[in-house]
């Protein structure tokens, strides 16, 4: 499911800072005032709260987009892949698969996703981590040309 608020994130928030309670507030007064004359929720506790509540139910992270204006949440469901169980057998198919030095795109398809970057940051970033995937230009992670092997 995808959600689209027009106008993007204000202020000196980004992408990375959403797991922070923090956040500018476009009209403080206003705010200020709604909070005292009527009962608002505590502000920045939306996104806070989805993700602490996506984690609980052992879903996907949602993805955060801002982009020209747009800011963008694409929340997945779970997923079984060819009748696979997700966590192990999931892991040993994205392994076998890029023996081969595989794209984002190539990845993302193979696996059902729509969202490269979704799928690179939540299953290849931590076998990154783990050092069983390497990049094949580890000096330019984020070229349009990077592919992704694995360590067998």
């Amino acid at each position: 499911m995808e959600l689209e608020n027009p106008g993007g994130l204000y202020g000196r928030i980004t992408v990375d800072d959403l797991d922070k309670a923090s956040a500018d507030t476009r009209n403080p007064y206003i705010a200020g005032a709604l909070e005292i004359m009527i009962d608002t929720e505590n502000r920045f506790s939306g996104i806070p709260t989805v993700i602490s509540e996506l984690k609980k139910a052992d879903m996907p992270a949602t993805v955060f987009i801002d982009r020209r204006g747009v800011f963008k949440v694409i929340f997945y469901k779970k997923t079984e892949i060819k009748g696979a169980n997700v966590d192990v057998d999931m892991e040993q198919e994205i392994l076998n698969y890029c023996i081969t030095p595989r794209s984002r795109e190539e990845l993302a398809n193979k696996f059902g996703f729509e969202a490269p970057t979704y799928f690179i940051k939540t299953y290849i970033s931590p076998f990154l981590t783990d050092g069983k995937i390497k990049m094949t230009m580890p000096d330019k992670p984020k070229s349009k040309f990077q592919k992704y092997y694995s360590i067998s």
